[in-house]
């Protein structure tokens, strides 16, 4: 226990005749079926008479050691797992101390020691405390530079707010899937999930870089609390189980964070190839999170909306009304429903009640878009219910069980979570609507989710003409760049056939940049870190290396049609997608990728929106200096344009501005909270 000075009390032991009295710290067995925290206090008070609901301070888990003891005549050894807290004393040492016997038969009368000699070894003090409590001091007070050994692990963590050490992990140990499941499943849906959507809007707060870095124990992430309330709506249950507290809810994510991955914590296969395929899962899961919501929210209106299909291209699905037909409003108002009913889940801890819409702070809503839309749009796109939310994760499992493999148990979360398609769920409390991670609604507007919705109900020509606007996108951005001159794809003869070069082509004065344009993004194999994921990403981007190797080709042969092209300066060549491919540069095995006679990057549109706003270096200085650099030229390029100053994009900024809800047409805060279109940011955890 922790005293004012540098003192622990201990727990005289009664000794035999002759011998002297044997100290341990307080405590003891946790019985069965019994809570920690029961067994905490239950010790407490058999031991030192304290009542632990009445001291001033709560108790702190510190440690969690992890023993494998073996005993003579034993074959295997058994385990034991100590839970060490620190608790405030009701009095001071030496102050009141309570004699033998009054908590429990047999027990020793409490005494204090200096911590000093408390920790000596046993024998080296005329107390001679107990090795046993010697060693659980020890683990109190750990030297620098030790090492946690396989009979004697321990381990702490700094929180982050303080220096204190705090615990990490109520598991101590890797999580299976069935057994986090389980852990959500003792507790009521009805209960629970009202408990992740405000988790989730107090750590998810727009303004703030990565907020959740800043949750307790840094558990509670957006992707964590969206698999609780996937897990939860899908296999919870409303009978005889338990209300959901606070400490439920951190005792679930503490489960999440342990989850053992497939192939990271076995040792089967190439080293190489387990990492690839868990940082494969890992980006999948965590990096759709660091993107900045209304950057993607002025993105979708900037490909969809303000771009125009190039001379050569007619379209024959994307014509005027499109929108409308694809979602019952205009694209501006979709977005304008996304921005409502986001606003309205974080101003109220995750609900979406229609009470809301006629308060006094959210007036003017309807000057933005009539009510009847609106709430046609909210149950045509965005809400669910129970019973629909699980025929839908049905259609997942029945889907994931056609590839070999992705049905394991371990890969379940990271397969696609219904609430990306139907964020808000009805039926919970009062409120018409719960969104459970509010982060989610505004995904439904981002340019990969609309690819989607297009392609399910207007077929391959919605994501085919998408791909042309996708083109004209990129090049509007590229033409942002003040030292460089932006080349169309140029057309050439091969024999009698026309072909293409790559979609762009940027002459600065010392680079010449080949831009090869896809408008693709990871699929689910990807996300799971499969094979099979990697041979769906060689085919959607090894054609866009083929494409820079036929126009690097033709420029070096001096092709008469690349005559405007200079032959005097470096050759690089940049792939971009509509989503990211995290890894895609890195140094993994990539079977099937064509190599290439030039340096290629993989980038996404928001990496290149990046890329054309630089004020401190211009771009072909940081292309050319990350491509002779080993390391980073095996990075993304966000991680290394996080180094430099980015400005505004004027794209984006226009577009944004356009929209009901932005500060210069719409002045009422409430439905912008403080999402204004920020710089670009450019970082990763």
């Amino acid at each position: 226990m922790h005293g004012a000075g540098p003192r622990r009390p201990g727990v005289s032991d009664p000794a035999p005749a002759g011998d002297r009295p044997q100290h341990s710290l307080p405590g003891g067995l946790v019985e069965d079926g019994e809570d920690p925290a029961d067994a905490l206090r239950r010790e407490l008070l058999e031991d030192l008479g304290l009542d632990l609901a009445a001291l001033p301070i709560p108790s702190v888990l510190r440690l969690v050691q992890d023993q494998e003891i073996e005993r003579p005549g034993e074959a295997e050894p058994f385990r034991r797992r100590h839970l060490v807290f620190t608790v405030p004393p009701a009095r001071s040492p030496g102050e009141g101390s309570r004699p033998g016997g009054a908590g429990r038969p047999g027990s020793g009368a409490e005494v204090w020691l200096p911590v000093a000699d408390a920790a000596r070894p046993s024998g080296s003090t005329p107390l001679r405390a107990a090795r046993y409590c010697s060693r659980r001091l020890r683990w109190l007070m750990p030297r620098a530079g030790s090492t946690p050994t396989r009979e004697n692990r321990w381990q702490v963590v700094r929180g982050p707010q303080d220096d204190k050490c705090v615990a990490a992990y109520l598991y101590d140990r890797h999580v299976t899937d069935d057994e986090y499941r389980q852990r959500v499943r003792r507790h009521r849906p009805s209960s629970l999930l009202p408990l992740v959507a405000a988790a989730a809007v107090r750590w998810g707060q727009p303004g703030q870089e990565h907020p959740w870095l800043n949750s307790p124990y840094r558990k509670y992430t957006p992707w964590a609390l969206a698999d609780i309330a996937r897990v939860a709506l899908t296999f919870g249950t409303e009978f005889h189980r338990a209300e959901a507290t606070e400490d439920d809810l951190l005792k679930i994510l503490c489960a999440y964070s342990q989850l053992k991955d497939l192939t990271l914590h076995n040792d089967d296969g190439d080293l190489s190839v387990r990492v690839r395929d868990f940082l494969m899962r890992t980006s999948g899961e965590q990096f759709v999170w660091q993107a900045p919501e209304a950057t993607t929210l002025a993105r979708t209106g900037a490909i969809f909306r303000d771009t125009a299909f190039p001379d050569h291209r007619t379209p024959q699905v994307l014509v005027p009304g499109w929108d409308t037909d694809l979602l019952g409003c205009t694209l501006t108002d979709y977005i304008g429903v996304t921005q409502i009913l986001w606003a309205a889940a974080m101003y109220s801890q995750g609900r979406f009640d229609l009470a809301y819409l006629d308060a006094p702070q959210a007036a003017g809503i309807y000057d933005i878009i009539d009510r009847t839309t609106l709430l046609a749009t909210v149950d045509r796109h965005f809400a669910t219910d129970t019973e629909a939310f699980r025929a839908a994760e049905r259609d997942t499992a029945t889907r994931v069980a056609r590839t070999p493999g992705a049905s394991h148990p371990q890969l379940r979360r990271f397969t696609h979570n219904p609430l990306l398609a139907r964020p808000a769920v009805t039926g919970f409390g009062d409120a018409w609507l719960l969104c459970p991670v509010p982060q989610l609604v505004h995904r439904k507007a981002s340019p990969a989710s609309l690819y989607f919705t297009g392609f399910a109900s207007l077929g391959p020509g919605f994501t085919i003409e998408t791909g042309y606007l996708f083109e004209q996108y990129i090049g509007r951005q590229l033409r942002l760049l003040v030292d460089a001159n932006v080349l169309p794809e140029i057309t050439y003869m091969v024999g009698k056939q026309k072909r293409e070069s790559v979609d762009w082509i940027v002459v600065f004065d010392d680079l010449v940049l080949l831009v090869e344009v896809k408008a693709c993004m990871p699929t689910e194999n990807v996300r799971l870190g499969l094979a099979f994921g990697v041979d769906e990403t060689v085919r959607k981007i090894g054609k866009a290396y083929e494409q820079i190797n036929r126009t690097e080709q033709l420029i070096a042969n001096g092709h008469p049609d690349f005559a405007a092209v200079p032959k005097d300066r470096p050759r690089h060549g940049i792939v971009v997608t509509l989503e990211p491919f995290p890894i895609a540069n890195a140094p993994f095995p990539t079977p099937g990728l064509p190599s290439t006679a030039l340096p290629v990057t993989v980038a996404s549109a928001q990496e290149i929106e990046h890329l054309v706003m630089l004020t401190d270096t211009s771009a072909s200085a940081l292309l050319l200096a990350r491509a002779a650099d080993p390391q980073e030229s095996t990075w993304s390029l966000d991680a290394v344009l996080a180094r430099h100053s980015v400005d505004r994009n004027p794209v984006l900024d226009d577009v944004w501005n356009s929209y009901h809800w932005s500060e210069k047409r719409f002045p009422n805060r409430w439905i912008r909270l403080p999402l204004e279109l920020p710089c670009a940011s450019a970082s990763f955890e």
